[in-house]
């Protein structure tokens, strides 16, 4: 998911993406918030030709644009569910969220903190610090499952790292015990 499709930047990038990605034979949508630039029509078009489905999922930016995409988005995972969401900006990545809730479908969000992004109303802000605290809370947990498992496990001092993975397990192949190193 993108706001929207540019020249450069994170927006050719997520084109690139998708594009290889379809070589490599994975089927692939892109959700786009917005109208991309004219110039663009012969790339979004190479990439339809290579299985990339390009929906626009709406016309305009007030309420009732973002309540529409925000209803085919949900309608979208909901009757075809994704591996993944990859969102690109915080706008599609917080409609990517809010469409996902209750689903088994992990949204990984990817953004750019522009100077021009920190100004913003309340909302913004709000949305931003709450999402902030959340990250903070997840760290947090890592660090204390990592003081635990150092604590309780008698190996060597190794160099570890907890990271914290949202994904359900249930997306994951089981891994039989002899298989664990």
């Amino acid at each position: 998911m993108v706001d929207t499709l540019m020249r450069a930047g994170s927006e050719l990038q997520t084109m690139l993406l998708a594009q290889a990605l379809a070589e490599a034979g994975e089927s692939v949508s892109i959700g786009v918030l917005a109208r991309w630039e004219r110039e663009l029509d012969p790339r979004v078009a190479s990439l339809a030709e290579q299985g990339v489905t390009v929906d626009l999922l709406t016309n305009s930016r007030g309420p009732l644009g973002w309540g529409a995409a925000l209803y085919r988005l949900r309608l979208r995972l909901k009757r075809n569910p994704p591996d993944i969401v990859y969102a690109v900006m915080s706008r599609s990545g917080l409609l990517a969220s809010v469409a996902s809730v209750g689903l088994s479908v992990p949204v990984v969000q990817a953004r750019r903190e522009l100077v021009s992004a920190r100004r913003g109303g309340r909302i913004r802000a709000l949305v931003r610090n709450c999402s902030l605290r959340c990250s903070a809370g997840l760290i947090a947990n890592c660090k204390a499952v990592l003081r635990q498992v150092e604590s309780s496990e008698p190996v060597d001092r190794l160099p570890r790292t907890v990271i914290f993975n949202s994904i359900p397990p249930e997306f994951f192949d089981a891994v039989p015990p002899e298989d664990i190193v």
